[in-house]
């Protein structure tokens, strides 16, 4: 057929194309013809599904092109008990019509799109009626979503957010038609929502942090060498230091010393934030302690980097951990603070943080203290812009996210977990989170330490059926020196040890193959864990043992993935819908599971 035979929708619809209300209000309709129909959810929004039963179409944004000529009979016939399976789900949901269109286009019309691309030669026609050629394209449609994931022209290259959405709502859409359970069968792109924090760079953190220090620094001693001040002549300047330069900004005539004193304080407040790492909320609704004073009489008391100072969030106590940096200053700004009061005839204050209300704006002279409110960095912002700085552009969350990075760095994952008051899977995505050019840098070495330990299997040989390269087995892997531990590198998460499987992971003398033998080995391994960490409670045990070596199983598992992904699938298939485990595990679970040990499993993989 040539190029003008085919029918354009110019980004409309075509006229005269009969609608459905979708989801059914009842039964299919007898006289519905699934070549020729509209499917209109409840919101107005309609859905070419027409075109699904075209094998030969074109897609330019909102743009449809199709070939008439390469209607599908066996399309036609598939779509009526689709659309009904479809449609009973969304019922039984009470779905949203907002979701119902946007899973129809994200999950049915995407991906009909991508398996009736002229590559696949009509290799998938029969996907809507055939549950095992729908497995096999979903498992194409996952890998080809990985490829755009990570393509090196920006123009191919996809978010891992728009991935997740396609390979979730395509795995869920056939697994509906089908009333097959595919997401056990094929392991979907996983996206972490919440988690979008930018960590902001090294830099901009310490030009933001030297900056509220510096001004904070010059109020308190502009204030506190200022004895009853009423004039409007000029307070001095606001010094601070920046990459290796001295900036400063004079207080303009005219300023009431009221404002400069709350500059100060909340100047104090965001130092805090940026050098604790706690969230906003902890900082907002921490009162003072009674014994505050106390403990800054007697610093001997305080482990400045492991004591923990509570504050108040929602009836919970979240640690902070303040350092030298805040501490030390502490006296000054508590007495900063109260000179606030009395100049503002305010009564005691129980916030420890504070900024002021104006009548009109804070041009103005303040009215009285209130405690941080929840636009507290934007209020930041215009307290230090009328006086003339500009503060980088860090948010509070970014300096909790930098804060986690930097610990989690300069020791490990479970402390910056115990220092952020999370969990230390949490830490290490926060971690993973850094600056592009800290994390080549960083994650150089880990890459080279996996690399180094996934193996590919020598080639036997030709008069021996043994690898060139033997190693001791052992649970996990293999070992070139058993009985011989030697640390993964400085600091390591788990210290390695012999006698206990959760230390060969973080062993120089530990590797695997990149085959299916040693993939089902550590998958078999991560089951377990599975299955016996929730016996382990919420102690700091549960989360080193299970949570850090799940980590590292996962790491080691996407390596041998890349390598081998038959293999690697191949173990999955056993480890998921078999209940295979390697027989030393398999073992360890029976025994496991006489003592009573184990918990319900999905096992992961």
């Amino acid at each position: 057929m040539h190029e003008p035979d085919w029918i354009s929708t110019g980004g409309g619809y075509p006229s005269g194309l009969p609608r459905l209300a979708f989801p059914l209000e009842g039964a299919m309709p007898d006289l519905y013809v699934p070549q020729s129909t509209i499917l209109q959810t409840a919101n107005g929004v309609q859905t070419h599904a027409y075109l699904w039963c075209y094998l030969e179409r074109e897609v330019y944004g909102k743009r449809y092109r199709f070939n008439p000529a390469s209607l599908s009979t066996q399309r036609v016939k598939d779509m009526p008990k689709a659309i009904e399976r479809l449609s009973k789900r969304f019922c039984f949901d009470n779905a949203r019509p907002r979701s119902v269109s946007d899973e129809l286009a994200n999950g049915m019309s995407r991906f009909l799109n991508w398996t009736d691309r002229p590559i696949h030669h009509r290799r998938f026609e029969s996907i809507l009626s055939d549950p095992d050629l729908a497995l096999e394209a979903l498992k194409k449609h996952h890998s080809y979503l990985r490829q755009r994931m990570q393509a090196n022209q920006t123009e191919n290259r996809i978010s891992v957010s728009a991935a997740s959405m396609m390979d979730v709502d395509a795995i869920k859409m056939m697994a509906v038609i089908h009333d097959r359970e595919y997401g056990n069968e094929i392991e979907a792109i996983k996206y972490i929502h919440g988690d979008g924090v930018r960590t902001p760079k090294t830099e901009d953190v310490a030009a933001f942090m030297a900056c509220v220090q510096g001004v904070f620094d010059s109020v308190a001693r502009i204030v506190l060498d200022t004895q009853d001040y009423n004039g409007n002549s000029s307070l001095g300047d606001l010094r601070w230091q920046s990459e290796g330069r001295e900036l400063a900004v004079p207080i303009a005539e005219g300023i009431h010393i009221e404002r400069a004193m709350e500059l100060g304080c909340m100047a104090y407040a965001a130092l805090c934030v940026g050098d604790s790492g706690a969230n906003l909320a902890p900082i907002q609704s921490y009162e003072e302690p009674e014994d505050l004073r106390e403990q800054l009489d007697n610093p001997e008391k305080l482990n400045l980097r492991h004591k923990v100072i509570k504050f108040r969030a929602g009836g919970k106590e979240a640690p902070v951990h303040l350092t030298s940096t805040t501490v030390t200053r502490m006296r000054s700004y508590l007495r900063l603070r109260e000179a606030l009061r009395l100049r503002l005839g305010s009564p005691e204050i129980g916030p420890m943080f504070i900024q002021c209300i104006y009548p009109s704006s804070p041009q103005a002279r303040p009215l009285g203290i209130i405690s941080l409110p929840p636009n507290f960095t934007s209020a930041l912002r215009s307290r230090f812009s009328a006086v003339g700085i500009k503060l980088p552009q860090v948010t509070m969350q970014q300096l909790r996210a930098h804060k986690a990075g930097k610990v989690a760095k300069e020791h490990n994952p479970k402390v910056a977990a115990d220092m952020m008051g999370h969990s230390v899977s949490t830490a290490i995505r926060r971690y993973s989170k850094i600056t592009d050019v800290e994390a080549r840098s960083e994650m150089a070495p880990f890459l080279a330490s996996l690399t180094s330990v996934v193996l590919t299997r020598s080639e036997a040989d030709a008069t021996s059926s043994k690898p060139v390269t033997p190693f001791t087995a052992i649970p996990a892997g293999g070992c070139e020196d058993h009985g011989h531990p030697e640390a993964l590198g400085e600091n390591p998460l788990v210290e390695p040890d012999c006698k206990k499987t959760e230390g060969c992971f973080f062993c120089n003398k530990f590797h695997v193959h990149a085959d299916e033998e040693d993939c089902l080995k550590l998958m078999s391994c991560r089951s377990v864990l599975e299955r016996l960490a929730p016996r382990l409670g919420d102690s700091g045990v549960a989360e080193l043992v299970y949570t850090v070596v799940s980590e590292r199983i996962g790491a080691l598992l996407d390596e041998i993935r890349r390598i081998n992904p038959e293999a690697h699938e191949r173990a999955r298939a056993a480890v998921l819908k078999e209940g295979k485990l390697s027989r030393y595990w398999a073992s360890k679970l029976q025994q496991l599971h006489l003592l009573g040990l184990l918990a319900q499993s999905s096992a992961l993989a």
